[in-house]
C-alpha cells in the first residue's frame, strides 16, 4: 500500500501537470490573438498583423509570463505584484503594451466580438 506522502506527492504532480496544460493552452490562445487570429471551430476568422511589428516572446520570457499570468487571473494588481521585472524594464514593459494593443485591436476587427459588445452595452 503506497505511503500518505507518496500519494501526497502524485496528487502535486497531477496538480502541476494541469496548472501546466492550463498555462500553455492560455499562451497558445493569447499568441494567436496577438498575431492577429481569432479561430472560432478551427475557422480563422480574422488575420491582420495591424501593421505592428512585433515579436513575440516564448513562453519561458518574463512579458509572455506577465500576459499569461494576466490572462489566468484577470487581474492586473496581482499580475503587477508577481512579474515585477516587466515593469522594472522599459523594453519588457513596451513589448507587453505592444501586445496587449494587438490583441485589443484583433478583437475590436472581429464582427462577432464587436456585436456581442454592441448589444451588451445598448
Amino acid at each position: 500500500m503506497p505511503s500518505a506522502s507518496r500519494k501526497k506527492n502524485k496528487g502535486k504532480d497531477r496538480k502541476a501537470k494541469k496548472a501546466e496544460a492550463e498555462r500553455v493552452a492560455n499562451y497558445n490562445t493569447w499568441r494567436g490573438w496577438a498575431s492577429g487570429r481569432i479561430m472560432r471551430a478551427t475557422i480563422e476568422h480574422v488575420k491582420c498583423s495591424h501593421g505592428l511589428v512585433t515579436i513575440i516572446p516564448d513562453l519561458s520570457h518574463p512579458v509572455s509570463s506577465f500576459i499569461t499570468e494576466y490572462f489566468l487571473r484577470n487581474n492586473i494588481r496581482d499580475t503587477l505584484q508577481t512579474n515585477e521585472s516587466v515593469w522594472n524594464n522599459v523594453d519588457y514593459w513596451k513589448l507587453a503594451r505592444d501586445i496587449l494593443i494587438r490583441i485589443t485591436t484583433t478583437h475590436l476587427l472581429d464582427n462577432e466580438f464587436v456585436t456581442a459588445v454592441t448589444q451588451t452595452h445598448i
